[in-house]
Formats: C-alpha cells, structure tokens, sequence
C-alpha cells in the first residue's frame, strides 16, 4: 500500500516585529519647574508622557525616532515618578522600561538653597542600574528643544563601581579610571595598595589589610604619569558587624542593595529614594552607586 502523501502544511504568518519601547534620553527642569523632555520611539509613534495615570503631555516621533516634548504646565513641587507610553496606528500601546523620578524642591528652598529639581532614570521595577539626567545643583536654563534629544555623554571619570568584604573584613574594591592609569587607595591616610586599569580603564584592588568593624575614611587616588595625583575622591566607609549595626534611624548598606529597595523596605514606597539620597549626599555621588557598609541617614522615618 502506498505511503500516504505528507500532510500540507498551512505557513505561519512571521512572528510580528518586537515593538520599541520608549526610552526617556533628556529630562532637564528649571527652577520655575519647567520641563524639556526628549528620547526614542519607534519612527511615527505618539509618546505619551505618564505622571501615574494622569497625562503630562504627548509628542510624536520623528522619521528617526526622535520626539522632543514641552510639557503645557510646570512640573509641582515634590516626587513623582514619570513613565512613557508609545502606539503607532492601529497597534498596540509599548511602556517604557524606564521611568524617571523628578525631586522638585519648595519654591522658597529654591531660592535660599540655589538647588534645582534631581532627576534620576531608573528600571520600572527598581532591580537595576539608575543614572543621574539632572543633578540638584545643574537647574539652570533649559537646553534648546530642536538640540535636546542628542546630549552627549562626559568623559569618563575616576569612579569605584563595588565594595565587597567578608565576615573577616577582606576588602576587595573595582571601579574605573583612565585605561592604564594607577589607582591608590588610603584608609584613614595610610596607603593600603594600589592597581593598574587595564585597556577599558578596568580596575581591581583588594588592599592586604583587614578592615576593622566600624567606620573608615576611604581615598581613591588616580596618579599621573609622573606620579603626581590627577584626581582624587573620598569615600565614607562603615563595615557593619552584627552588634555593631546602629540603630533604626539609620541603615547599613548591605551586598545586593539599592536606594530604591531600601527606601520601599523603610518607607513603603521606592520614590522615596530622592530623600535618603539628600540627607546622605556626602556619600552618594550617584544613586546607582552605594556600597555595602555605607550608613546611611532615614529621614523622617517614623519607627
């Protein structure tokens, strides 16, 4: 008996292009609380701007993707944490995986202070990396609208990305700095051992001291060819030890964390970042970057 021919097979339609997520790329706001906001989306796509539920404004993107929006009203004073929406014609709405938290001081501590909104981008879920697109002092005039959308990137600085250390107080510390460069690190003044970045400005250090339970004053030093110090920066260090840990006014940083889960944890809501990061700008010079062992300030937190 012949074999029966092979079942004709119906094709599958291709699988639809994955949508582009709106990103946020320039979110800068004055003194007056007026915002200039600027990012991507797919070519052609309206990009609603979210405050919660409540529609700040909407732009559509350009032949490069491109949208530039000018928000009707100033930004109020206080926290809020802004998400983007995007929809092309008859196709599906496409969140942003990032939202930005705008921090708009009282209008009279503007002007005591001198001190502008902070605006911080960040993971929707607050499991990642953050980055600063405003710092507090940086308020001044907004940038053109027809250039906002290509800010350019600074150079790289000398930076320290993690500190670990163990039960024994084993340091162990890596960072950036310019490729090639050598990076010291003091503890309370007293140099404790020094590394080389390598070709991407890699650095890794794990001084042959260990660190005692309590607080230390770290200096990061990048030397010059000639051995003179290029940059220098300062690091408030506190390695916790079980009965040592302070009290509840305050938090030691421990591996795995970020500003956004211990303010969630402390406060019950992870927007609250913006005022752990305030009372403790002495020691975080970037919100993405805080490092087991730090003590950190929780403002009006109720025990």
């Amino acid at each position: 008996m012949p074999a029966a021919p092979p079942a004709h097979e119906v094709p599958r339609p291709p699988a639809p292009p994955e949508a582009i997520r709106p990103t946020f790329d320039v979110v800068r706001v004055n003194r007056d609380g007026d915002v200039v906001m600027a990012g991507r989306a797919a070519p052609g796509a309206v990009v609603t701007v979210l405050d919660g539920s409540r529609i700040v404004g909407e732009a559509t993107a350009d032949a490069r993707g491109e949208w530039v929006l000018l928000p009707s009203q100033p930004q109020p004073p206080g926290d809020r944490e802004l998400s983007l929406s995007a929809r092309l014609a008859g196709g599906e709405a496409s969140e942003s995986a990032t939202v930005v938290v705008l921090s708009v001081p009282e209008r009279d501590t503007r002007q005591r202070d001198g001190g502008g909104a902070l605006v911080v981008a960040m993971p929707r879920d607050g499991a990642g990396p953050s980055r600063i697109l405003q710092p507090r002092e940086s308020a001044g005039a907004l940038p053109d609208p027809a250039s906002a959308a290509i800010a350019a990137e600074g150079a790289r600085r000398l930076s320290v990305d993690t500190i670990d250390y163990d039960t024994l107080g084993k340091v162990a510390l890596r960072g950036h700095a310019t490729p090639g460069a050598t990076v010291e690190i003091e503890v309370g003044g007293r140099r404790v051992g020094s590394a080389a970045a390598d070709g991407g400005g890699n650095w890794v250090l794990s001084p042959s001291d260990e660190l005692a339970a309590g607080p230390h004053n770290l200096t990061i030093l990048e030397l010059l060819s000639d051995g003179r110090v290029g940059v220098r920066m300062a690091l408030p260090f506190y390695r916790a030890e079980g009965k040592d840990l302070p009290a509840d006014a305050v938090v030691v940083v421990q591996p795995g964390a970020s500003l956004w889960r211990i303010a969630r944890r402390s406060y019950g809501s992870g927007v609250r970042f913006t005022e752990i990061y305030e009372a403790n700008r002495s020691q975080i010079r970037d919100p993405d970057m805080i490092f087991p062992g730090q003590v950190f300030t929780l403002p009006n937190r109720v025990n």
